[in-house]
């Protein structure tokens, strides 16, 4: 029920390979998973986070809205809509947004009031959508009489207005600078680099494809998972058109990168080998924990890993018990600073 808070779902473990403390944050027999890896999913100050689940156990069955504390506590349902798409939690945990229909909106995590903040009249949000690093505008492609486009709601004024015609945006700045976009015409990709005025900065490549990609930190480089056979995980500027590897090794699946872009955390797969934590300093990566998801098709069985903007905890999901739940595990004391030359 909306604006209800319930008793703690979680559950502590330890991993017996690695020896990382794991929180299973949800444990009600209903499918729920993180809003995204390349999303605003945690509260500025790490301390909380934002998760979908879905009301029923039905294959179409609305997905609900909640918040809640890393350590488990706090869990409460925010929102209790049919179409809700592409939630994003707001740097000082206060607001929630998430688009309905062609609108843009904003829920309370405090009182639960919900609050439409601007119209796109006549479209419909078709991928992501992305909140600025400092709260104030949100970004999101959206369809409109046949046409794409990259839409930025404009919160403080309560506007919408299309900056840019059939790109859609993967991936944020985490200082605000810009999206990372792509553009798919034909058989031809293109990634590409916005402003959040709409300015295409320069293009990374016509050529080549990512299975996944986000930006490394604040450096508009890309960092993603190389295309099978490969089995690495890649980095790309602008103008680059190929890309090089930082690390050989597993199959990167899912890959994103700290704020700082100093650290990568990606599930693997083919076969499933954990969550791997990459240095991209060191360029070596070594296993933080085995969460064994069945990583097949449906996305609920993917990790879909990503880091605290602290860099204390990795989020992901996992349908080890059966149905996909979500998971906090905690960087061990010392771990991002000692051991990388024993693995």
């Amino acid at each position: 029920m909306k604006g209800k808070t319930y008793n703690h779902e979680r559950i502590r473990r330890v991993d017996a390979e690695t020896g990382t403390e794991i929180l299973q944050l949800t444990s009600f027999p209903t499918m729920s998973h993180g809003i995204g890896y390349a999303l605003s999913n945690f509260s500025r100050d790490s301390s909380r986070l934002i998760f979908l689940s879905k009301r029923s156990p039905q294959r179409d069955s609305p997905l609900d809205l909640f918040i809640v504390g890393v350590d488990g506590s706090g869990l409460t349902q925010l929102t209790e809509c049919e179409d809700l798409c592409s939630p994003n939690l707001a740097p000082d945990g206060s607001e929630a947004y998430f688009v309905r229909g062609s609108s843009l909106w904003k829920v309370s995590t405090e009182d639960f009031q919900e609050e439409e903040i601007a119209n796109f009249e006549g479209g419909t949000g078709t991928w992501a959508g992305y909140l600025s690093p400092d709260g104030t505008e949100f970004f999101i492609g959206m369809r409109k009489k046949d046409k794409n486009q990259l839409v930025k709601f404009d919160i403080g004024n309560s506007s919408a207005e299309p900056i840019a015609d059939d790109w859609f945006a993967i991936a944020n700045d985490p200082e605000g600078k810009g999206l990372l976009c792509c553009i798919q015409r034909d058989t031809e990709k293109t990634y590409g680099f916005i402003t959040y005025d709409g300015e295409l900065l320069g293009i990374y490549t016509r050529k080549h494809d990512f299975a996944h990609s986000t930006l490394l930190g604040p450096t508009t480089m890309i960092q993603g998972c190389a295309l099978p056979p490969q089995r690495a995980i890649l980095t790309m500027g602008l103008g680059d058109e190929e890309p090089v590897p930082l690390v050989e090794g597993p199959y990167f699946w899912h890959s994103s990168a700290s704020e700082d872009g100093k650290w990568i955390i990606a599930d693997t797969n083919w076969p499933n080998e954990g969550l791997q934590l990459v240095s991209v300093e060191m360029r070596k990566f070594r296993s933080l924990c085995y969460p064994n998801y069945s990583g097949g098709h449906p996305q609920w069985t993917h990790p879909h890993p990503c880091l605290s903007p602290d860099c204390s905890k990795v989020l992901f999901n996992s349908d080890a018990t059966g149905i996909c739940q979500v998971y906090l595990a905690t960087i061990p004391e010392g771990f991002l600073e000692e051991g990388w030359d024993d693995d």
